[in-house]
Parts: C-alpha cells; sequence; structure tokens
C-alpha cells in the first residue's frame, strides 16, 4: 500500500503521542511474528494483543475522557499471544478458526495480564504483514474489522476515545513496528514506535491498593468510615474510587490513582444540589443524584487519615 493510503493522515504530526514498546514485549512479538513469516513455504501473517500504559500530556483522572491528542506517550508493556492451535493464518490474512472457547480464552489471557498489572489496557490488537519490507499502512480490512470497531468499543466502555493499531513491516534485522491510531474517525500515522530495554517501568509496578501497606490502609479506612461508606471501587488503569458522607452530609468522592501516595488523591465534594451543567459528571448510577461542585482539593495519604479521623465526631 502507497504512502497516500486515503485513510491515513500525517499532519500536525508534532502533536500526536509517541510509541514505545518494552524490550520485553518486543522480543515475545518477534518470536511470535517469526514463528509464522519465516516458513519453508509460504510466510503466514499473524496477530497478537499488546497492553499498553497511556502516559497524559496532563492530569487525568478515571472521569476524565481521553483522546489521542491528550495523551504524550502510550508504552506497550506485555502482550497476550493467541494460542497457536487456533489460528487460520494466510498470506493476507490473520483470522481464527470457528470455535465456542476462543472467546473466553481470550478474554482469560487478558485478564490474567491485567491481573498482575492492573494499569494496563487492550485498545486493539496488532498484526503483521510478512509481504511488507521498511514500512506498511493499514488495509481496508484493518480499519473496517478491528480499528474503527475498537475505536468505538473503547469510547464506550472506557471513555477512551482512540483505538490502537501496531502493524510489522520486515527489516534487514527483523521487523519494523508500524503504529496507527484513530481518533474520532479518522486514522493517524504514529511512525515507527521506539524499543525500550527499561526493566523499571512504573507501569509494571503493583498499585497501591495491592501492597500489604495499601490493604491494611484500606481495612483501617472501611472501619474509621462504618456505615458512611458508600462505595469502594477498582476501576482501568488501577484507578480506585473511595465515596463517603462527610460530617456536613455532603457525599465526598476521592480518586486515588495507580502511584498513590506518592501521586496525590482528587478529592471531589458532591452535593444534593442541582448546579449548573457546566459542573455535572457522570459517575454512574451510583453517584446519579450527586453533582460535582469542587475538583481542586488534593488530600495524601496522611492528611486525609486526619481528616477523617475529625470528620467522624459528629457521627459517634
Amino acid at each position: 500500500m502507497q504512502k497516500t493510503n486515503k485513510f491515513l493522515n500525517t499532519s500536525g504530526k508534532t502533536m500526536l503521542p509517541k510509541v514505545t514498546i518494552l524490550a520485553r514485549a518486543w522480543k515475545k512479538i518477534c518470536q511470535e511474528t517469526d514463528f509464522w513469516a519465516n516458513r519453508s513455504d509460504t510466510a503466514l501473517e499473524s496477530t497478537f494483543y499488546p497492553m499498553v500504559a497511556l502516559q497524559p500530556k496532563i492530569g487525568r483522572t478515571l472521569c476524565d475522557s481521553c483522546r489521542l491528542e491528550d495523551l504524550s506517550q502510550i508504552v506497550i508493556c506485555e502482550v497476550f499471544l493467541p494460542p497457536r492451535q487456533f489460528a487460520s493464518y494466510s498470506q493476507y490474512s490473520a483470522s481464527f478458526r470457528h470455535d465456542a472457547s476462543i472467546n473466553s480464552i481470550f478474554h482469560e489471557g487478558v485478564s490474567k495480564i491485567n491481573k498482575r498489572y492492573p494499569q494496563l489496557l487492550f485498545l486493539g490488537p496488532g498484526h503483521s504483514h510478512p509481504f511488507a519490507i521498511g514500512y506498511t499502512y493499514p488495509s481496508s480490512t484493518d480499519l473496517r474489522c478491528h480499528i474503527l470497531p475498537y475505536l468505538n468499543k473503547n469510547s464506550a466502555l472506557l471513555d477512551i476515545h482512540l483505538s490502537l493499531a501496531i502493524i510489522l513491516a520486515r527489516n534487514d534485522e527483523g521487523w519494523n513496528p508500524c503504529c496507527f491510531a484513530a481518533d474520532e474517525n479518522q486514522v493517524w500515522d504514529l511512525g515507527k514506535a521506539e524499543i525500550s530495554d527499561s526493566h523499571k517501568c512504573h507501569y509494571l509496578k503493583q498499585p497501591y491498593y495491592k501492597t500489604v501497606r495499601g490493604q491494611d490502609w484500606e481495612q483501617s479506612l472501611r472501619s474509621e468510615l462504618g456505615d458512611r461508606l458508600i462505595e469502594l471501587e477498582r476501576w482501568p488503569g488501577a484507578w480506585t474510587s473511595l465515596a463517603f458522607y462527610s460530617k456536613t452530609c455532603d457525599a465526598i468522592l476521592l480518586l486515588l490513582p495507580p502511584s498513590f501516595p506518592i501521586q496525590p488523591i482528587v478529592a471531589r465534594v458532591l452535593h444534593n444540589a442541582v448546579i449548573s451543567s457546566n459542573f455535572v459528571i457522570n459517575l454512574g448510577t451510583s453517584f446519579s443524584k450527586y453533582k460535582l461542585t469542587k475538583i481542586e482539593e488534593t488530600a495524601n495519604e496522611r492528611c486525609l487519615r486526619k481528616d477523617l479521623t475529625h470528620s467522624r465526631q459528629p457521627f459517634v
């Protein structure tokens, strides 16, 4: 496919995020791609499922929408490889044979990685073009069957308005990772991914709630709050939301980022009163009767415990 691919847009490229693939994930991708492409008879396409972390340009919480222009970097940290016995690959396509169990196997495979590394998200599959040399581009089938459907799915389920496609082309040493992303029905060429050999990627660290200290802290919070606790939930990207009633009977919504307590909590006060629609935020059915009025408060681990101790006094 030529550089003039009608689906692609490379204008404003400096505004687009860069893509980085950790060496550990890249090695797995290349080994799987080599297995199918370097056959003695026919080189076959193959597919893989990258698990990514998103690095926003500015602070973002789980309540904020995310679009491609909001990101400075996309990091591929891990990858799920489909079981080879399900593959139905050809020279110009990568699909799977019909089997009732395949969807659950794929779901379990991705979920297993996500359980180990909760900060990672799946935003779309990647595949190879073993017939392409140097660089490659999405085909109309890639666009219709993968890129746009995942854009719609990610937008609806995660409020992340993009999908990601990594397509491999051959080079003299192996493979070039050619990166593309769809945002509001426009496909962007993100260029070649950078391979990083960093072994200290913070996206692979356990979030606070998975540590012993974090679990003890949450248990003490539950005890402190008692029946004032409204809800404590986990969210994609390893965020935690904690909602409880304050001493004024307003509701406090705390959004704990994955790196808490290094990164501060975002505290939001929710009132029953209906206010300007500019401040309304969709918090799901659990918070449908509340409206957002304030987002500038922040708290760290120590002052949060202190505030909760004081606010609990009127309820003793």
